[in-house]
């Protein structure tokens, strides 16, 4: 959800009336955005939720899953959630890179180590 210009000022949050179903996948841990300090932030805008520092501020008894919602609920929040991203593929090009070296090292090695035959002196 943005944010809003200060981060006293909470944002409007269309949320709907009544019971509602909601679908979506239970994780173990929320998603770890960096944070400046330790404990739980000052003021009702946090920028990640830690679930023991969210129970003691609130108060409220939290079991420790994260939902990561997939329905939309028609309430103006965006569900995209990526996939963790660990640049496999850079590593892939790399190790490319490093046996393609090789390779060629070996290639130059073998036609550098043979001696061409030298003709019959007359």
């Amino acid at each position: 959800m943005a944010a809003g210009a200060r981060r006293g000022g909470l944002p409007s949050v269309p949320t709907p009336g009544g019971e509602i179903e909601i679908e979506g996948l239970g994780r173990e841990h929320a998603p770890r955005v960096l944070a400046a300090g330790a404990g739980p932030p000052a003021g009702k805008v946090w920028q990640g939720l830690d679930y023991g520092d969210f129970s003691r501020w609130s108060g409220l008894a939290l079991q420790p899953v994260f939902l990561e919602q997939h329905s939309d609920s028609r309430d103006g929040l965006v569900r995209d959630w990526p996939a963790p991203d660990f640049g496999i593929d850079r590593h892939v090009s790399y190790a490319m890179q490093w046996y393609l070296i090789a390779g060629l090292s070996v290639v130059i090695f073998m036609v550098l180590s043979f001696r061409r035959a030298q003709p019959p002196a007359r």
